[in-house]
């Protein structure tokens, strides 16, 4: 599936008495970039960052997701960027731990959530501990071990919450990701070739972004046009080289029988025909 990077500076009412809110001067970065390919979309979200915004005044980029390695690797790229663990995931990994506590699966997950404020890993380790006890399949245990190693493996993106939270305006990945890429590309059922996916990943980044579709196409049938001129101009400039160089040869090599001692037989022929013509 094809990544998405949004970048924005904050939150604001679309209207004055409206419930809804929006994002200020949002800008989206999409595409496959597969493996290593990973560190050239953090590098074109660190240029954007950098060419908008002074650095010196900027104090904090936020870096919120749901914990996978490609996102947290923009830390190692991105000037004052720290990670924020998006409460959605959390959320989902906290029902997972508790569902089968019955009735008291609302207590213990308020528990869990104390134990973050406290920022205590001792007490979460051992009220999992007691999860895995009560639970009554192996499966199920796994999974609360799991959601375990994931708050673990997101600790200081969960308890950053704690002295950051009134600056931290929450993730709304999943919403931008469902309207910017899922409705075109995945809301029904459709077949992609990696490259049919990067090309319409970008494409959608790029309308999102406020881009011209109709230029697009425009400026890139322009430059195929130009591309085949290059080509026509290209093939005829080697063709006049091979013209040149057949020629060039042929040059060398009556220049070289004069060059090997047959001059006398060439100056007698000469001669024969300057006599028959005089």
């Amino acid at each position: 599936m094809p990544k998405l990077v949004y970048v924005y500076e904050g939150v604001e009412r679309e209207s004055p008495k409206s419930k809804r809110w929006k994002l200020i001067n949002t800008h989206y970065f999409s595409g496959l970039y597969e493996g290593e390919r990973n560190t050239d979309l953090w590098l074109e979200v660190a240029d954007y960052i950098d060419t908008h915004y002074d650095m010196d005044y900027l104090e904090t980029v936020y870096l919120c997701g749901d914990g996978a390695n490609w996102i947290k690797q923009g830390l190692s790229w991105i000037n004052k960027s720290v990670f924020v663990l998006d409460k959605y995931h959390l959320g989902k990994y906290l029902v997972k731990s508790v569902v089968h506590m019955g009735e008291q699966a609302e207590t213990v997950k308020q528990m869990i959530e104390d134990e973050f404020s406290f920022e205590d890993k001792e007490a979460i380790n051992e009220i999992y501990g007691k999860l895995i006890d009560f639970a009554e399949s192996d499966r199920k245990k796994e999974e609360i071990e799991q959601a375990r190693r994931y708050i673990m493996n997101n600790w200081k993106g969960i308890t950053i919450y704690n002295t950051r939270g009134h600056e931290i305006t929450g993730c709304s990945a999943e919403g931008h990701v469902s309207h910017v890429l899922s409705s075109r590309m995945s809301s029904r059922p459709l077949g992609w070739s990696k490259k049919g996916a990067e090309n319409m990943a970008k494409l959608r980044a790029f309308a999102w972004n406020g881009g011209n579709i109709y230029d697009l196409l425009m400026y890139r049938k322009y430059k195929e046009r130009q591309e085949e001129r290059d080509e026509e101009r290209d093939t005829i400039v080697k063709r006049a080289r091979a013209r040149m160089s057949k020629y060039n040869d042929s040059m060398s090599h009556s220049v070289g029988a004069i060059e090997t001692g047959k001059v006398g037989t060439l100056y007698e022929m000469m001669k024969s025909i300057r006599g028959y013509c005089g």
